[in-house]
């Protein structure tokens, strides 16, 4: 069975592909499922490419800080164009409560096991947020994926197996073209044998998400022509702790690229707080069916300046609502006069050349009724339903550099796309202690990794992952790790994309009000 972790991005995959209960059922690691067992002995690894062990290195570290995870690729390439890590062969150490290892959904828009060239091939990479492993490690960046994970994530911790390693060997099938939509083919090479399963290969028939459906073909490894092979590891917080200590494990020739998301310490339903206010995913959703129909923003300055606009909107119709308690008017008639006041002020803003195409098109229904829509809509919540909604704010669907990003798409709740019963993502709200913890081992972990070449850290708050509450505690924990380990890192070397959901200071300090 697959399980996905949203309609659309992070899955809870393993790298590329996992097996399952068929004699030869790929899955793409959309979830951990069956072997977990085994493979307890600590291999040595051996680079698979000729790339120079000598390493170059700069007099600071740059620490790139995203929004989506798949933003970091073109820091990643631009490292490797400005010699800062080679072109192949490098050590991607992914600090993540998700393995972020499913394959692409397309893979006639890539140059199949070739390095980019242009901006336009790394963009087709980009093609959700838990695909960018897997599109760097077909190109060849990546030669070593080790993923280290969180003891909240109870589908890993569960099976028993602390540390999983294997060879992963990527391919076109023989006697397809290789313009072919999906001529792809995978094997499996374990290090050692997991309940029974041997070695393996599959041909891979078409985008494992179409239909929540996957569809592989048994092969043998001679009808694939290797082109890739990336060594996986999958490793626990307190094993790679252990790893790294050791000797064998990471060395300091190693060209690392040291991968952190901060949803490493918590996942949340972004939704929950429409929850706690009673509102429901119907309510959530007709909403989000009116904000995507007004709202068409196509960057992140056109993003903060509608959520902007739309905030203005809640409080002011929460002053009316205000006003309207505890007086005998007529409240049925001033709400509607008040509605069709807001809505025309809405308008008239929405009319300014500065908005340009930003303002959705409707072909079915005017702007003006669909505005006045919203906010009779949101007229008929109540004044905490409207505290909390401003709180949420609107986003972009997801970043705007995603491959089949358009502004069509609209501007919704910020809620991300996973729900309580409704999704296999595993939800786990720390507590400060635990924060403590995890910041206290990731200190210990990385004291003993040799310095990295690059840092990328990921927000993942637009997606609705990361804790709200917990945001700044965790940023600041995790840069202030990574400053006080290496010494080429300082605040100076830290940078903050252009396109982050609130700018540097984050999604819960877009409106900096108390309410």
């Amino acid at each position: 069975m697959i399980s996905f972790r949203r309609p659309r991005g992070k899955t809870n995959a393993l790298i590329l592909f996992s097996i399952v209960t068929l004699p030869v059922t790929f899955i793409i690691f959309w979830k951990w499922k069956n072997f977990h067992r085994g493979c307890q002995t600590i291999q040595q690894y051996i680079p698979l490419t000729t790339t120079s062990r000598q390493k170059t290195t700069l007099d600071v570290t740059p620490v790139y800080i995203v929004e989506e995870h798949h933003e970091v690729l073109p820091y990643w390439f631009k490292s490797a164009d400005r010699g800062l890590i080679p072109k192949k062969g490098n050590v991607l150490l992914h600090i993540d409560g998700h393995s972020d290892g499913a394959p692409p959904d397309r893979f006639d828009i890539i140059s199949l096991f070739e390095y980019p060239k242009i901006k336009d091939e790394i963009r087709a990479l980009m093609q959700a947020n838990d695909v960018f492993i897997a599109g760097a490690a077909q190109t060849g960046l990546i030669s070593r994926y080790i993923w280290v994970w969180p003891p909240w994530e109870t589908s890993m911790s569960s099976r028993g197996n602390d540390h999983l390693q294997f060879n992963l060997l990527m391919g076109i099938m023989k006697g397809i073209s290789p313009d072919s939509k999906v001529p792809v083919c995978v094997c499996f090479e374990f290090f050692k044998d997991i309940n029974g399963w041997t070695n393996n290969c599959a041909h891979l028939k078409k985008s494992l998400r179409e239909d929540l459906a996957v569809e592989e073909l048994e092969i043998s490894k001679d009808k694939c022509d290797i082109k890739k092979t990336t060594f996986v590891e999958i490793v626990s917080e307190d094993k790679a702790i252990e790893l790294s200590r050791s000797d064998n494990w990471l060395s300091p020739l190693d060209h690392i690229i040291l991968d952190i998301d901060e949803d490493y310490y918590g996942c949340e339903a972004a939704i929950i707080a429409l929850y706690d206010v009673g509102m429901t995913s119907q309510q959530v959703d007709n909403l989000s069916t009116l904000t995507q129909a007004t709202f068409c923003g196509g960057n992140s300055i056109q993003e903060s300046h509608f959520n902007n606009l739309f905030y203005d909107l809640i409080q002011n119709v929460k002053f009316v609502k205000e006003c309207l308690a505890g007086t005998s008017i007529d409240k049925l008639a001033f709400r509607l006069n008040e509605t069709k006041r807001l809505s025309e002020k809405l308008y008239v803003t929405l009319q300014n050349p500065i908005f340009g195409n930003s303002v959705c098109k409707n072909e079915k229904h005017s702007l003006k009724s669909i505005i006045f829509t919203m906010v009779k809509f949101l007229s008929n919540l109540s004044i905490s339903q409207l505290t909390a909604i401003s709180k949420v704010g609107l986003c972009l669907p997801g970043s705007a550099q995603l491959y089949m990003f358009s502004p069509d798409m609209g501007m919704r709740l910020c809620v991300g796309f996973n729900r309580p019963n409704h999704t296999m993502v595993i939800f786990h709200t720390p507590t400060l202690r635990e924060i403590e913890i995890r910041t206290a081992n990731m200190r210990s972990l990385l004291k003993n990794v040799p310095a990295p070449s690059v840092v990328t850290v990921c927000r993942s708050m637009r997606d609705g992952y990361t804790p709200v509450k917990y945001f700044s505690k965790i940023e600041e924990d995790v840069l202030n790790a990574l400053i006080n380990t290496y010494e080429k890192i300082s605040f100076d070397s830290i940078h903050y994309d252009s396109d982050l959901l609130g700018g540097k200071p984050g999604l819960p300090e877009r409106h900096f009000v108390v309410e």
